[in-house]
């Protein structure tokens, strides 16, 4: 095996894993306005843009910017840093690397801190109108 390829994974396809979990356990217990946003639309797409080890990178190693997980989530770039951070705070995503977010399929997820970061921001654009 050539040095410059990485291992296999340990335990499967991390992204396979952290869909099956986020299709069977987690979007069936998140709060209903979690569900009723594109929240969980960037879910899935942190799905569908990571590698086989969980990490957001595109091809060349670069973390995928928010632009991308933007438009596979059908949402402004503003809107889906926005629920990326919600991901972070309820433990589903971690930060590895400035930039660069992981997916957490094992994680017990904090629902009620990613809808506090997304209402945050809902009561802050609110009240500065």
């Amino acid at each position: 095996m050539p040095d410059h390829q990485p291992p296999p994974p340990p335990a499967g396809p991390i992204p396979d894993t952290f869909v099956t979990v986020l299709r069977h356990q987690w979007a069936p217990g998140m709060p209903a306005p979690l569900r009723r946003c594109r929240f969980l639309a960037a879910l899935y797409a942190a799905h569908r843009l990571a590698d086989p080890f969980g990490a957001l990178r595109d091809s060349s190693g670069r973390p995928v910017p928010v632009g991308t997980i933007a438009h596979a989530s059908a949402t402004s770039e503003t809107t889906a840093a926005r629920y990326l951070a919600a991901a972070v705070a309820a433990g589903v995503l971690a930060e590895r690397h400035p930039g660069l977010l992981v997916l957490v399929p094992g994680a017990v997820p904090d629902w009620q801190a990613a809808a506090a970061v997304i209402d945050h921001h809902h009561t802050s654009v609110g009240s500065s109108a």
